[in-house]
């Protein structure tokens, strides 16, 4: 497991190049996406990508609250970044650009991954609120400065999802600080 965690974080450290023939902005939903509207779609992705790995490695070690959550974040966020998969091929983007990787996260997911147990369950959970509000906000911000109408509308369809997470999060956040 760990590493298949190095081989995803290295995936996520290296840029790859986003192949598109024409960043023009056409002002529909399969109009090619403009440098700026690539990079939040690089951010989403990396987001979801990291939400994915985390959900699977809490499925793995923690308590079945835990993995109750973590089933829903696999769901959602491995739902959400296949639309945006396709909506990039779509817009003539073969592969999303990895988002530039961040070390305090790299880090917080590596001490995170050597825990177990309630301390697991603790720290997980508060990166889940913590990754979901800063989420959400880069999600909001999006919504106002994208101009790609594909996209857009996955970031209006992907808002409310955040927010149940979030919203769960907290509950789980509560019940455990609740029971130390």
């Amino acid at each position: 497991m760990k590493s298949l965690f190095i081989a995803t974080a290295l995936c996520l450290a290296t840029p790859t190049l986003a192949v598109a023939e024409d960043h023009t902005m056409k002002g529909d939903a399969t109009a090619k996406l403009a440098d700026a509207d690539l990079a939040v779609a690089s951010d989403l992705h990396h987001a979801n990508l990291s939400e994915v790995d985390l959900g699977n490695y809490a499925l793995a070690h923690g308590t079945k609250a835990i993995k109750d959550y973590a089933t829903t974040i696999v769901k959602d966020h491995g739902a959400n970044d296949a639309k945006l998969i396709a909506l990039a091929k779509k817009q003539g983007v073969a592969t999303i650009p990895a988002a530039p990787a961040d070390k305090m996260e790299m880090d917080a997911m590596m001490k995170l991954k050597t825990m177990k147990g309630t301390d697991f369950d603790r720290a997980y959970i508060d990166m889940m609120v913590d990754d979901h509000e800063k989420d959400i906000k880069k999600v909001s911000d999006a919504m106002g400065t994208v101009a790609n109408a594909g996209l857009k509308a996955q970031l209006v369809e992907t808002k409310p999802a955040l927010e149940r997470h979030l919203d769960t999060a907290k509950k789980l956040q509560q019940s455990a600080s609740a029971q130390k």
